[in-house]
């Protein structure tokens, strides 16, 4: 059952490059859906605009399925999640989103696109399934079909430029519309993003029942949360996610914090107790030869865990890899609408040396077949939360470019942590040219969206920084996070250049500096110029650009044409477009 669930819009989509092997079907349906009785007239309609996934839009779509996946939506694209090649008794976990909510006699018309050679269909009433058993059953009430346009849409191949269709149904009867959409973004094109895209790492304070802070989170496009077990459960976590959404209008995309390298083993901490007994119970903590634990920093009180498959299974045959992404899906995602996991310490090696194969001597992170085994521990926990749920997008927090072939195209995002402005950060000790070739390499090594975190520390007043970092993530489709270093993973520093909506890119990432050694890139809107050099460097403009109208840094961000300007060593700024 490859059924796809219609979404509902007023305008055109493209179709995206497919993620799976299987062959794409139906795309986005565009459209509307009203009562036909002129008296109780009731109209919707979308442009499925912004990220959101599950797809609800303040709640109108829903899925009230036990195992079925979810729609998705991502600028003006609405598509499915399933991975097209379960089987057995996840064979019909197809996804949907039902509309519900309107009175009797309903018309619903839109047009889909797609490639390869599906069947396409648009539903008026229907009773989804709450179980994989009733799958296959998936009830719909009788309807008439209209029309099923289309010019020959068996001859459409896969991979060939969309066909669209419309349809039209009608009921007597009905109670909600169900729309179809494709397993995974089919086609080949992907929907240009719309840039600032701002992402947020806030980890750090807990205070997300606060108001004020869900208003600051929900200016973002992308944030990375850190709940704990059992917090606050007179509010509860998912309150917080819907709230985020709804004040965001659908657009955020919201994640939760996870960690497989470690675990504090304070017996006082409820919240990770549970893992703490059954590290114990296992002994799966990493151990040196003689024994002892081992651990890569006593920051947090936490020790390290030995995740390879050299550990020994327990009595469901499962490592800590399947272990702890079964309890963390029941703590979180499964109760929780979450769109990302986030796994933090993606490492390519080992950070401790310990006897992980249990030969009884202590080896080596950098003996290859140590670190081959480590990141296969990572794969292995990646390949289990695909399984237990697909659905969901996984970003790692990676200390290098995902080149591995443990790591290569297995994620749809990555955080670049502390890119600039540490002593440790690569732009520090390495350089900007090998900082953009890691964020440029991670970009190209990850699955569609593509959401990658471009990290940096600084002061919030430090705006000659702020604009180095901000014009160089523009060099590329990342989202950017500044982290306020007086206040770590706790809050949402904001600034002027946040506000400028450049729109679409209209340059690829430039490969080679545009002039003088400054770089450039092209937005519709606007342009990015970065100085990664040791000097201030002048460059002359075409005619009609304008700086920034701001209220942080005035002497920059005044407004005052821009014929030429001069970037200090290490800036950057954001012009307008005539």
């Amino acid at each position: 059952m490859k059924t796809i669930f219609a979404s509902l819009s007023s305008r055109r989509f493209q179709a995206v490059r497919p993620l799976s092997r299987i062959l794409c079907v139906a795309l986005v349906f565009l459209g509307c859906l009203w009562n036909s009785t002129a008296a109780l007239a009731q109209i919707y309609t979308t442009r499925f605009e912004g990220e959101e996934r599950p797809l609800s839009e303040g709640g109108r779509w829903r899925n009230d399925g036990l195992d079925w996946t979810n729609i998705r939506k991502s600028h003006g694209l609405a598509f499915c999640t399933q991975t097209g090649t379960n089987s057995g008794s996840r064979k019909f976990d197809d996804s949907y989103a039902n509309l519900s909510g309107f009175p009797p006699n309903q018309e619903a018309w839109g047009e889909a696109y797609k490639t390869g050679n599906p069947g396409i269909g648009m539903f008026l009433y229907c009773d989804d399934g709450r179980g994989i058993g009733s799958n296959p059953n998936f009830g719909f009430a009788s309807f008439t079909a209209r029309g099923l346009g289309a010019s020959n849409p068996s001859r459409t191949q896969a991979g060939s430029a969309p066909t669209a269709l419309a349809a039209e149904s009608k009921l007597d009867e009905s109670k909600s519309f169900v729309a179809s959409a494709p397993p995974t973004p089919p086609g080949n094109v992907e929907p240009k993003p719309s840039f600032p895209r701002l992402l947020g790492m806030n980890i750090g304070a807990k205070n997300y029942d606060d108001p004020n802070y869900q208003q600051q989170l929900a200016r973002l496009d992308v944030v990375i949360l850190g709940f704990y077990k059992g917090w606050k459960p007179s509010y509860g976590m998912a309150k917080v996610v819907r709230n985020l959404k709804d004040l965001s209008g659908g657009r955020i995309l919201v994640g939760q914090y996870t960690i497989l390298n470690e675990c504090g083993d304070d017996p006082r901490n409820a919240a990770n107790l549970d893992v703490q007994t059954k590290l114990n119970e296992m002994n799966w903590w990493a151990r040196k030869s003689d024994g002892s634990r081992v651990q890569w920093t006593a920051q947090y009180r936490a020790w390290d865990i030995n995740f390879t498959a050299w550990s020994k299974p327990d009595g469901n045959g499962q490592r800590y890899p399947q272990w702890l992404a079964q309890r963390d899906d029941g703590v979180f995602f499964k109760p929780v609408p979450f769109d990302l996991w986030y796994c933090d310490n993606v490492m390519v090696q080992p950070r401790v040396t310990a006897d992980l194969n249990g030969d009884g001597t202590d080896d080596s992170p950098k003996d290859p077949a140590v670190a081959a085994a480590y990141r296969a521990g990572h794969r292995a926990e990646w390949d289990h939360i695909r399984h237990i749920h697909p659905g969901l997008s996984l970003m790692g927090n990676t200390d290098g470019d995902l080149a591995e072939p443990e790591f290569a195209t297995q994620l749809e995002g990555a955080f670049l942590e502390g890119l600039m402005g540490k002593k440790w950060s690569l732009e520090t000790w390495a350089g900007w040219p090998k900082m953009m070739q890691r964020y440029h390499g991670t970009m190209a090594r990850t699955r569609v969206p593509h959401l990658i975190g471009f990290n940096v520390h600084g002061k919030t007043n430090d705006y000659r920084f702020f604009r180095y970092a901000f014009a160089s993530c523009l060099l590329d489709d990342g989202y950017f996070c500044f982290t306020d270093v007086g206040k770590e993973y706790s809050s949402v520093p904001w600034f002027d250049e946040f506000d400028f909506k450049l729109g679409a890119a209209i340059s690829k990432p430039p490969t080679a500096d545009w002039r003088n050694g400054v770089w450039r890139r092209d937005f519709e809107r606007g342009i990015a110029l970065v100085n990664p050099t040791q000097q201030a460097v002048t460059v002359t403009l075409e005619a009609g650009f304008r700086r920034l109208l701001g209220k942080q840094d005035s002497a920059v961000n005044n407004g005052s044409p821009a014929a030429s300007v001069t970037l200090e060593a290490k800036d950057g700024i954001i012009l307008c477009r005539p």
